[in-house]
């Protein structure tokens, strides 16, 4: 999207500076026309006229008008008028060019309604009109008349206000992309911070799981060694190796009647281990039950206790803390 907006005003840039030569060009040919009518207008004044044509109109005797003549004159003044209006509206798209200035040389004036006719006048053709450079004599006399010539490009009359609200209207175009590709940088950069965000959080996630997984397995561990230190102290138990007990648990003193015994076998319940948050330490409370076998009668066949360790880690291991 952001390259075809390059594009459309890169296109949009070139075809200002399309209208814009073509402006310049319609100027100068607008200028090179003036100047040329201008000179075919001094070169009909200077041009010498019969005779006849120069005599003051009102130095010939009064006569009277035929109407018949009149309304004829009228009508093929009226159809002139008309085919003038056509070619105008077929070969100009410009404003309507002002009126010729009459020729000098009037003669008698003649009305008839809305028409004028001029009689005695000099008539403007392509007889009596130069040519102007790079014109025929009959696009000579058109232009004369007011009429653009077929074939001619239409000079354009430019406002001095154009060029300023072109100029304007590309600022404000530059200006709205400019704001859209800050829009889009801005949303962008929004869009990789949440991203960031989210893999900072996935990361922290994936690391809060595993030292979790990492701290379960190490306290499984730990629990299976304190359940073999318990294994090893009911086996020392049950052989009535009264060192091996002492070995694990230096707070034993002896087995009760142990000379009339024959062997003991020993039960443990109830067991309940908390491990220290830096699993360096722990709490092991238990419920021991003793089944005698006695070599002689006399004594109770079983009995039981509850017995709390207080354990620690050491390098060989856990011990019973002292």
């Amino acid at each position: 999207a952001a390259e075809a907006r390059e594009r459309e005003a890169a296109l949009a840039r070139t075809r200002e500076k399309e209208a814009e030569a073509a402006a310049r060009t319609r100027a100068q040919e607008a200028a090179e026309e003036q100047e040329g009518e201008a000179a075919a207008t001094i070169a009909v004044d200077r041009k010498p006229r019969p005779a006849a044509a120069l005599t003051p109109a009102v130095a010939e005797p009064r006569r009277s008008i035929n109407p018949a003549y009149v309304g004829g004159a009228a009508a093929i003044a009226a159809t002139i008028v008309l085919a003038v209006w056509f070619a105008t509206s077929a070969f100009s798209i410009q404003r309507p060019a002002p009126p010729p200035a009459p020729p000098r040389n009037l003669g008698a004036v003649a009305k008839s309604g809305d028409v004028v006719i001029l009689l005695g006048a000099t008539p403007i053709s392509p007889a009596n009109t130069p040519p102007r450079p790079g014109a025929n004599a009959g696009d000579a006399g058109v232009r004369d008349a007011g009429v653009q010539p077929p074939g001619e490009p239409v000079p354009s009359e430019e406002s001095p206000r154009e060029p300023e609200a072109r100029e304007r209207a590309v600022a404000e175009a530059r200006e709205r992309d400019a704001a859209e590709a800050r829009e889009r940088a801005a949303t962008a950069a929004r869009e990789r911070e949440a991203a960031e965000a989210r893999e900072r959080q996935a990361a922290e996630a994936r690391q809060r799981e595993a030292a979790a997984l990492e701290r379960a397995q190490q306290e499984q561990v730990e629990r299976t060694a304190i359940a073999g230190l318990l294994a090893q102290y009911v086996a020392a138990y049950e052989s009535m190796n009264e060192g091996r007990i002492r070995a694990i648990d230096p707070s034993f003193r002896s087995i009760p009647s142990r000379a009339l015994l024959r062997g003991i076998d020993v039960e443990t319940s109830n067991v309940s281990l908390r491990l220290s948050p830096d699993m360096q330490s722990a709490d092991l409370t238990f419920t021991q039950s003793f089944i005698y076998q006695w070599a002689r009668g006399g004594g109770a066949p079983v009995s039981s206790g509850t017995l709390t360790w207080r354990l620690q880690k050491t390098a060989n291991g856990w011990q019973v803390a002292r």
